[in-house]
């Protein structure tokens, strides 16, 4: 395409998508918001845990009255993720093809057609469910592409962890 290696382009383009997504999820506060539940989640269960030590009744009621809350908590955490997807899935699907239009192959399968590369592992379905993902496997263009995303998007979140690290230090 460009005079580089296709799983050279691939790679790139997967990396730019797992970009994009992470400043979606951080321009929607999806993880921030997140963080602050993990947060407020782990203080009131080391309360509880206190409490309950010190067999403390009146601490525990307390607690108790704020349970109702912290499940809303818990799953206002679960739907979060589903707001970013409003924007991810359609750009992925651009990126993909869509599943139910055959007339649209997506951008990597109109750009990398006859791509075709044997990887040391198996992602696939059948193979991590079935423990054979340490087999090699065989990947096209759109494949590919998800693998590249999720090692990608990893690799995004292990930088994004290290540096929230390094603001605390």
């Amino acid at each position: 395409m460009f005079g580089l290696e296709d799983w050279i382009v691939l790679l790139a383009t997967a990396l730019a998508f797992s970009l994009v997504t992470n400043a979606i999820n951080n321009f929607l506060g999806i993880r921030k918001r997140t963080k602050e539940i993990q947060a407020e989640m782990q203080k009131w269960q080391d309360e509880v845990k206190k409490a309950t030590e010190k067999k403390d009744e009146k601490s525990l009621k307390r607690l108790n009255e704020k349970n109702e809350q912290m499940m809303g908590m818990m799953q206002e955490m679960m739907i979060l993720p589903w707001k970013s997807m409003v924007f991810i899935l359609p750009l992925f699907f651009l990126m993909i093809g869509d599943p139910w239009l055959t007339n649209f192959p997506g951008i990597i399968m109109q750009n990398f057609s006859s791509f075709v590369i044997t990887l040391p592992f198996d992602l696939h379905v059948n193979a991590i469910f079935s423990f054979q993902f340490m087999n090699a496997g065989t990947y096209g263009p759109k494949g590919f592409f998800i693998v590249c995303v999720v090692f990608s998007g990893l690799f995004l979140s292990l930088i994004e962890q290290q540096m929230d690290k390094l603001k605390k230090t």
